[in-house]
């Protein structure tokens, strides 16, 4: 029985019951295509936190890596500002 056997019975006289089943392997069908695609998104977005993990570890957050851009343009300015 099961999917491949519903999908069988099409065409077979069976009345409201061959439309059930053929309801019922559309619906399978679609859970399963939605369970593949929620996998391929939670792997996905697993690496992507991998790889803000690792960025963030050897670049730092982001207030570390703005303070690092002040100091360098500060340390380009020479004292030119003035002050």
């Amino acid at each position: 029985a099961g999917a491949a056997g519903a999908m069988r019975v099409k065409g077979v006289k069976g009345g409201a019951r061959s439309d059930v089943r053929e309801r019922l392997c559309a619906s399978v069908v679609a859970a399963n295509g939605a369970l593949s695609l929620l996998n391929l998104c939670i792997y996905l977005l697993d690496r992507q936190m991998k790889a803000q993990a690792k960025a963030f570890e050897e670049e730092g957050g982001f207030t570390e890596r703005l303070y690092r851009r002040r100091v360098e343009w500060r340390r380009g300015q020479g004292g030119k500002d003035g002050a």
